[in-house]
């Protein structure tokens, strides 16, 4: 594979609920004000991805969610909206 066929994604993991797996969350650059997400949700690569087409904000309110109910997140907040935004 070379670099132009790589995506421009993100990968941010949110820590499972005590004693449950994590969920691993591949985002990709907002277009028309929405992201595309995969989500695997008990860790597991290899089954096949959860998609759906989130807005930005309601993408960080998400892991904001997380946070808030003490889940560690991979990436902090000011990370992931500047990467939202276009930036590395």
């Amino acid at each position: 594979m070379t670099p132009s066929e790589w995506r421009d994604t993100l990968v941010v993991q949110i820590a499972g609920p005590e004693g449950k797996p994590p969920s691993i969350i591949e985002i990709e650059r907002p277009r028309g004000g929405r992201v595309r997400a995969r989500e695997w949700p008990n860790g597991e690569w290899t089954l096949p991805a959860r998609e759906s087409e989130p807005s930005c904000d309601e993408l960080l309110d998400r892991f904001d969610r997380a946070r808030k109910e003490g889940r560690q997140v991979s990436e902090d907040r000011l990370r992931i909206r500047a990467w939202l935004e276009g930036g590395p």
